[in-house]
């Protein structure tokens, strides 16, 4: 149960920082920057969590998968 906590204060914090990415500029710096090491499970599970909305979600997925797709 321990674990949980401290993952879902992990994924609130996350959560945080996803709401303020108003861009694909700055999910790039994000991304740029980004420690973890799925961007996308990540997103999702902040999702899953009720921590950000569908709609962000999407968007940032599009985003991510875009910015990714460009590196290649």
């Amino acid at each position: 149960m321990e674990g949980q906590e401290i993952s879902h204060k992990i994924a609130a914090e996350l959560a945080e920082k996803l709401k303020s990415l108003a861009c694909i500029e700055c999910t790039k710096g994000w991304i740029a920057s980004y420690e973890g090491k799925d961007p996308l499970k990540d997103i999702a599970n902040c999702t899953e969590l009720g921590l950000i909305t569908d709609e962000l979600a999407k968007r940032l997925s599009d985003e991510v998968q875009l910015i990714q797709a460009k590196d290649v």
